[in-house]
């Protein structure tokens, strides 16, 4: 009698605990399927906020360029202007004079000579306007395409004329006031862009 009930309790338990096994699998099967669809609603918006990722970094990288070298031009030609202000004039004005002269950012001094943001050399040179050599005139040869139109932005303040690609977009002196539009074109197209700024040496 005692192995009977043994035995059918054995057998009970062991019914019950397929059963609790069963129930397990079957639920874990479930969780394991929620998790894959998990798993891939977060692989999804891994991508995305990746790709949001790289595309806000090369937009600040673009505008830390042209901010960077904004920042650098203001300084050198303040200090182009001052190193040539007891002559009121910027007669015999060059890069290789402004070196000697102390006026360059220590930034753009590179190996004795000036460079910009985008790696090019950057050339300086005496104009006239109203009375010889009364214009500075600050060349930069190959501004970066992304960077063109912020560039233009951020330094047309501090200039009475300003050409963008051989394209004249400010000259005050001429009634010629900077537009956004006149700066989408000269920025437009491929390839890097010629900068020339003009500054009143007196």
């Amino acid at each position: 009698m005692r192995s009977a009930t043994f035995e059918f309790n054995f057998n009970l338990t062991s019914v019950t605990n397929k059963e609790i096994d069963m129930t397990t699998i079957h639920r874990i099967g479930r969780q394991s399927g929620f998790s894959s669809i998990e798993l891939m609603i977060t692989l999804g918006v891994l991508i995305i906020l990746l790709a949001l990722a790289f595309t806000i970094g090369r937009f600040l990288n673009q505008q830390t360029g042209s901010l960077k070298n904004a920042i650098w031009h203001a300084q050198l030609v303040e200090r182009a202007v001052q190193a040539y202000d007891p002559q009121n004039n910027c007669q015999g004005v060059s890069a290789a004079n402004l070196v000697n002269l102390k006026a360059v950012p220590e930034d753009m001094l590179q190996g004795g000579q000036i460079i910009d943001a985008w790696g090019n050399l950057v050339q300086a040179a005496a104009a006239t306007t109203v009375v010889a050599n009364d214009t500075l005139i600050v060349t930069y040869s190959a501004v970066s395409a992304d960077d063109c139109a912020s560039f233009a932005q951020q330094i047309e303040g501090k200039h009475f004329r300003l050409d963008v690609n051989g394209t004249t977009v400010k000259n005050t002196s001429a009634a010629q006031n900077y537009t956004v539009g006149s700066v989408a074109t000269a920025c437009s197209g491929a390839g890097a862009k010629a900068f020339n700024t003009y500054t009143r040496c007196r």
